[in-house]
């Protein structure tokens, strides 16, 4: 992930950007002067994602210049609440951090949007990708893209030797939905040693569970809850 931080004032973006490196991220400080010039725009080329740190003034128009040349990586701007943030969120900005800014908070937004874009192309590749975490002892997973018979082995070797697990099914399509993949992975489910949740709010596939015999207790709409139903 190469990160092109944009600032006014070099001494804070320099440091911030010694910083990131010292975790891992590649960082590009530009001392942003007053207007844009080519050499900005070869580098926005050359980012992966921008950081704004510029006063509020001059903000919506550097915006709108880095949208004409990248319509859709992600930008993080770092000011302070007012009208501004109203103004500069048409331009689809990914995080709005006020001033003064946590660097530990601004790596872990940075890793997030990285993770997403590896799933998300692992997606793509696959036509599906798994997403784990836990909470509480619980195993999350969020099954993302079309549901085929390699996922179903895919979350065996996921759910391993865990003993609570919440399944999200909101990530799933259901164009060309293959239901005995669905059964399949519900009686993957009921034969291991594992308790189970699910997380549905498409009511087919929610139907369709019930219909194989998952008791609606089991079935919720959001990760939340289902994981405070172990408790």
């Amino acid at each position: 992930m190469r990160v092109l931080i944009l600032t006014s004032v070099f001494l804070f973006g320099n440091r911030l950007g010694n910083f990131l490196r010292t975790k891992g991220i590649d960082a590009i400080v530009y001392n942003f002067g007053f207007k844009f010039y080519d050499e900005v725009k070869s580098l926005l080329n050359e980012a992966d994602m921008f950081i704004l740190d510029l006063p509020a003034d001059r903000l919506e128009n550097v915006l709108q210049k880095i949208r004409e040349v990248e319509h859709s990586k992600p930008i993080i701007v770092f000011g302070t609440t007012g009208k501004n943030i109203i103004d500069i969120l048409k331009f689809g900005i990914y995080k709005f951090m006020e001033k003064p800014i946590d660097p530990e908070i601004l790596v872990k937004y940075i890793r997030e949007y990285e993770f997403r874009d590896q799933v998300k192309n692992r997606a793509y590749e696959k036509n599906f990708a798994l997403y784990t975490r836990n909470l509480n002892d619980v195993l999350i997973v969020t099954v993302l893209g079309y549901l085929q018979p390699d996922v179903v082995e895919e979350i065996k070797k996921v759910i391993g030797n865990s003993k609570k697990v919440v399944v999200s099914l909101n990530g799933v399509s259901t164009l060309n939905l293959d239901l005995s993949v669905l059964k399949n992975f519900k009686d993957l489910l009921e034969s291991s040693d594992v308790s189970f949740r699910f997380v549905v709010v498409r009511e087919r596939i929610k139907n369709f569970l019930v219909e194989e015999g998952v008791n609606e207790s089991l079935i919720f709409s959001n990760e939340f809850l289902a994981v405070k139903s172990f408790t």
